[in-house]
């Protein structure tokens, strides 16, 4: 194992599924060939973050691993080397981001209409809770992030005005709403003074009372496809929003 292998936190999990035992492997074997790959010398820092690191992997789950990089050039290559072996890497998904666009809090590009791109300070401010598997740590200090009323207003507004249009019209799934609502409650919460880990169990803990996010919560955990419970969750949403 190379000089990094402190950094493989999930080796020092104990009791883990069949499911953790391969990401592991899967993860393990994509950073040694991420550093051999021409772009590693422009990398600055490789972080994991969601779902594996929180130990809430489902069937469907990648293995979120940004790559933290000098500038956009190297983005791109990153983008055009990854897209290559995109098959080869699952579960691993790259997702390359320039320091600058961290610093800044704004893409290299703006996005596309019609394509969902979050600002990069979602990275920044839970960075606490991410996973460093390669080079520097960042101080996030040294980047621009918005309040936390301004993530929650913001996401709030995407939410009413994107995600729930994009659901309807059948261009976005409803486990990926759910997973917006949930991240919507977390901002709520932590609105509330409550500092905590962005996982479901501890949003679930935060927001006990909330019944949109218990119902949240279960349609997470146990997936329908009945087109009369998504109606009702949606209409809930909407008065949610108000």
């Amino acid at each position: 194992m190379d000089d990094n292998s402190k950094h493989y936190f999930w080796k020092h999990w104990k009791r883990k599924s069949n499911q953790e035992v391969k990401y592991g492997q899967s993860l393990e074997k994509a950073l040694i060939w991420i550093k051999e790959q021409p772009f590693i010398n422009e990398v600055i820092s490789m972080y994991v973050k969601a779902s594996f690191v929180n130990r809430e992997l489902n069937k469907k789950s990648d293995i979120d691993l940004v790559l933290v990089v000098k500038n956009e050039e190297t983005s791109n290559l990153v983008r055009v080397i990854r897209d290559k072996n995109k098959d080869w890497l699952k579960p691993v998904e790259l997702l390359p981001i320039g320091i600058e666009e961290l610093i800044n809090n704004e893409r290299f590009k703006k996005p596309v209409p019609g394509k969902l791109q979050g600002r990069p300070d979602h990275f920044t401010i839970l960075l606490p809770y991410h996973k460093l598997v390669y080079g520097k740590p960042l101080n996030p200090e040294k980047f621009k992030i918005r309040t936390e009323r301004k993530i929650y207003g913001d996401l709030k507004q995407a939410i009413e005005d994107q995600f729930i249009p994009l659901y309807e019209a059948g261009e976005l799934g409803f486990t990926q709403l759910i997973k917006q609502v949930s991240h919507l409650i977390y901002w709520e919460e932590r609105l509330k003074g409550k500092a905590f880990s962005p996982t479901w169990k501890e949003i679930k803990k935060a927001s006990i009372n909330n019944e949109l996010f218990q119902r949240t919560f279960y349609l997470r955990f146990h997936p329908t496809k009945n087109k009369r419970v998504r109606s009702k969750y949606i209409i809930e949403l909407k008065e949610y929003l108000k």
